[in-house]
């Protein structure tokens, strides 16, 4: 059976979450009224402050862009500090961000967007 990863965004073209779709049926999620499925890859989510990726994702029909305002940000940020960096670890090496652009990259080639796709 084909099947293709999807974002689900609401009506103001919000990220809500990434689901697997298999041929026309969405596996363990229900579209809630006004949302809809994007054939794009998931949007970079940021892990922590200082983080990479986005905070607040939306698409605006061709790209992910943050919809959170400066005063939004700041209080996310204020909410998700960065981790401490244990005692003789390397605070240059950023697992959380390697994850995020693993899981990234990983749904671009499924997608067939990858490197050569």
């Amino acid at each position: 059976m084909d099947y293709k990863y999807c974002c689900v965004v609401d009506a103001g073209g919000r990220y809500k979450t990434f689901v697997l779709v298999e041929g026309e049926r969405v596996r363990h999620y229900e579209l809630e009224p006004g949302e809809r499925l994007l054939e794009v890859s998931a949007p970079p989510l940021r892990p922590h402050a200082g983080g990479a990726g986005l905070i607040s994702p939306r698409w605006n029909t061709a790209a992910w862009e943050e919809d959170a305002s400066p005063e939004e940000a700041a209080a996310w940020e204020k909410a998700h500090p960065a981790p401490e960096a244990a005692e003789g670890a390397d605070p240059a090496a950023d697992t959380d961000g390697l994850l995020v652009e693993h899981e990234y990259r990983l749904a671009l080639l499924e997608l067939g967007l990858g490197e050569g796709g």
